[in-house]
């Protein structure tokens, strides 16, 4: 019912927020630089985080990050075709981040760039196109 969608889509928005905020801590220390936390000013831009390279670095990097609290083995992210767009067209360096067991023990940060994503991304064929795709984060991992 609509009512359990509700309460899952707001536990997937804290899940994502939690990956974003471990992302911010992560860049800050990183690079020693404050990170600008775009997700939370919209949802428009394709990528939730703006950091640099490396520590003394001009050169942006934007990271879209991905959060589940399921273990590598059942765990899936979803790209929608505006973060792909964003990812695949970015003239500066564009990486995902992909937390696993989040909040767990074994808690896991994978970073992927968009050549080890690309070729789970679907084509538009004919006159349909593609809003988004569930990949499963053990296919991202078994790539590498």
């Amino acid at each position: 019912n609509n009512f359990s969608r509700g309460l899952k889509t707001d536990r997937n928005l804290e899940i994502g927020r939690e990956g974003e905020r471990k992302t911010i801590l992560i860049e800050r220390k990183r690079t020693e630089k404050e990170p600008i936390w775009e997700a939370l000013e919209s949802n428009n831009s394709g990528f939730d985080v703006r950091s640099i390279e490396e520590k003394n670095s001009k050169k942006d990097l934007l990271i879209e990050v991905k959060a589940s609290e399921k273990d590598l083995d059942y765990a899936d992210i979803f790209i929608t075709k505006n973060e792909w767009d964003k990812a695949h067209s970015s003239k500066v360096k564009f990486l995902f981040h992909v937390w696993v067991s989040l909040g767990k023990k074994n808690e896991t940060l994978y970073l992927f760039s968009t050549k080890e994503i690309i070729r789970h991304i679907p084509q538009d064929t004919g006159k349909g196109n593609w809003q988004a795709v569930k990949i499963p984060v053990k296919e991202l991992v078994d790539d590498e």
